[in-house]
């Protein structure tokens, strides 16, 4: 079976933070900012001689508070950019022929060709309208539900996958995501 798509890097970003505020590391650093802000009204509150400095710093982080998700997205935004934007990825980007074998899965692009055997598949998501693998050399994949011609197609790869790998099909965000 083979496959032709293309992903754009604005895609592969936007599939991503749309699903970030799910992650564990989301939430750690939604955490951890609660955990600074109240620290450093208390602070201000314990060094403070004048109410308005706690009142100003109290009203300054209810507002930082009030906007942190979209300032966290826009700063995740920004790094996701950066990452994607290293040659590392230039080949994620690029028209991509996969084809499904008894051995694994062959990806070709103009610029690369990788092999990925069944035991590198990590996890396997189907997520909006995507398919997302997650392999063990953490090249995960993205692949478009629009790129198959037939809905049955869709479905025999994924079958394909599941039967050779043993793997769960899963329709959430992996929680553990990030990227390197």
């Amino acid at each position: 079976m083979e496959i032709n798509y293309t992903i754009s890097k604005e895609e592969l970003v936007n599939f991503h933070i749309k699903h970030v505020t799910e992650t564990k590391n989301y939430k750690d650093a939604t955490i951890g900012n609660t955990i600074f802000m109240i620290l450093l009204i208390f602070l201000v509150f314990m060094l403070s001689k004048s109410s308005f400095y706690t009142i100003s710093t109290s009203i300054m982080c209810f507002v930082f508070l009030l906007f942190r998700k979209k300032y966290m997205l826009i700063r995740i935004r920004q790094k996701l950019d950066k990452i994607f934007s290293f040659e590392k990825y230039n080949n994620y980007f690029e028209p991509t022929k996969l084809i499904i074998d008894e051995y694994g899965l062959n990806l070709s692009t103009n610029l690369s060709q990788k092999t990925y055997k069944w035991n590198s598949l990590k996890d396997l998501y189907l997520i909006d309208s995507y398919i997302f693998i997650r392999t063990t050399t953490h090249d995960d994949i993205l692949i478009p539900i629009e790129s198959f011609t037939l809905p049955e197609n869709k479905d025999f790869f994924i079958n394909s996958i599941i039967d050779n790998t043993n793997l769960r099909l899963r329709n959430q965000y992996p929680m553990d995501f990030k990227y390197q």
